[in-house]
């Protein structure tokens, strides 16, 4: 057994760890199997004139582009210290002297060192430590857009990782946490999308407007032709205006098709598909709009 115990790491052992604060010295009694007692002594000597100083500092994490890094100078000193901070990389500060720097930013995803030197009564020491700045979550939405009222859209893309989503404002959205909700357009909105990565807690914004237009469509339809080619009112002829027909079909009362077109004129003279003249009568149309 070792005394005094204090200072060991176990007195009870053959060889214990010692870590006196002041000169201490201990003695070691082993007694054998006739109960003779044999010591021996060891002492510890303790300089306290020895000069104890480190340099050392602590980084926020975890740490996105453009978003403030914080340092925290945790040295340990001996007399006046002056602290000189070096940082690599394009940060928004490159040198500092003093105790703490103020906080930087890197605008790029990437590794980057910060060195540490400390000039006080022990002499000079320095540390270097490197800090990760992370990368943006992807985003994406879709680009500006004019739909009519009622219409629907998707406004985002898809998921990528296990990244969080949340749109703003709520209004006339699918679901808000969505990649790609659908977007009910009954007026004009801007939508804004935030993800997070849940990982590096690094967040990405955009945003997407949603135009609300009339859509009104104003049609000139005939209700009567004559296609005698005497030169007047020959042609059943369509006019538009503030928007585009895509297909145009005439039926007879039994609905049989007459004529069916998706050319950009839209005019029928009376004939079947084979040349036929119809005979006069009232027909129907059905109009496909784009």
């Amino acid at each position: 057994m070792w005394s005094p115990t204090i200072g060991l790491s176990n007195p009870n052992i053959k060889s214990p760890l010692a870590s006196p604060a002041a000169t201490t010295t201990y003695t070691l009694s082993i007694s054998d199997a006739n109960s003779n007692i044999t010591t021996e002594n060891v002492t510890i000597q303790v300089d306290n004139s020895c000069c104890v100083s480190y340099p050392n500092f602590v980084t926020s994490e975890p740490n996105c582009p453009d978003q403030p890094v914080l340092i925290n100078n945790t040295s340990t000193t001996s007399g006046i210290s002056i602290f000189n901070w070096t940082f690599n990389g394009p940060s928004s500060v490159t040198f500092f002297t003093g105790t703490n720097p103020p906080s930087i930013s890197y605008s790029n995803p990437g590794v980057y060192s910060i060195n540490l030197v400390l000039n006080d009564d022990c002499g000079t020491d320095s540390i270097r430590k490197d800090i990760y700045i992370n990368s943006l979550p992807f985003i994406e939405v879709i680009a500006d857009t004019t739909l009519c009222y009622e219409d629907s859209v998707h406004i985002g893309n898809f998921s990528v990782g296990n990244l969080l989503y949340s749109w703003t404002p709520i209004t006339n959205l699918s679901d808000l946490t969505s990649s790609d909700p659908v977007a009910f357009v009954y007026q004009n909105q801007t939508y804004l999308v935030t993800v997070i990565d849940p990982f590096t807690q690094c967040q990405s914004q955009d945003e997407v407007n949603i135009n609300l237009d009339n859509c009104e469509c104003n049609l000139e339809v005939p209700n009567i032709f004559t296609p005698n080619f005497d030169g007047e009112n020959d042609l059943f002829k369509i006019q538009t205006e503030d928007c585009e027909i895509e297909h145009l079909f005439i039926y007879n009362r039994w609905g049989q098709l007459m004529f069916a077109d998706n050319d950009y004129l839209f005019r029928w003279d009376g004939r079947t598909p084979e040349g036929i003249e119809c005979p006069e009568g009232t027909d129907f149309y059905l109009l496909i709009l784009k």
